[in-house]
């Protein structure tokens, strides 16, 4: 299915395909990746319960490797705001994930919302002491 429907053609030999719940695969393993996407859906709408809390994203999180990235899609209303359902998504997403980024696909009343997490340290600042922009461009 991963080759035929979301990727197009044999995936390549660094790529794996996992058939089993999220959950399960990640409690029993201990590597960490690269690349992590998250899709998933039952229907236009639906995600099972369990796969939107904080609990699962910090599993998740556990699974990324410093400098990696994880990738989340969430179908959801874009305007935050317009539903509580949005809402506690983004809130939960964004409390798992300092950082992430959001880019939604569209503005209808469901759309698809892509979250982008990159696992490292944001926690730099500029002072007096070193504050030159310049050398970080």
């Amino acid at each position: 299915m991963a080759e035929g429907y979301l990727y197009g053609r044999p995936l390549p030999d660094n790529v794996r395909f996992y058939a089993e719940p999220a959950v399960v695969f990640l409690r029993r393993q201990t590597q960490q990746y690269d690349l992590v996407v998250l899709d998933m859906y039952k229907g236009r709408s639906m995600i099972p319960g369990h796969l939107v809390t904080y609990d699962f994203y910090q599993l998740v999180k556990a699974h990324v490797k410093d400098g990696g990235q994880c990738i989340l899609n969430v179908i959801a209303s874009p305007i935050v705001g317009d539903s509580r359902y949005a809402s506690k998504m983004d809130n939960t997403i964004k409390y798992a994930f300092p950082f992430v980024e959001r880019y939604p696909l569209g503005y209808e009343a469901l759309e698809n919302i892509i979250y982008v997490y990159t696992a490292k340290d944001h926690r730099e600042i500029y002072s007096r002491e070193s504050s030159r922009p310049e050398m970080d461009q």
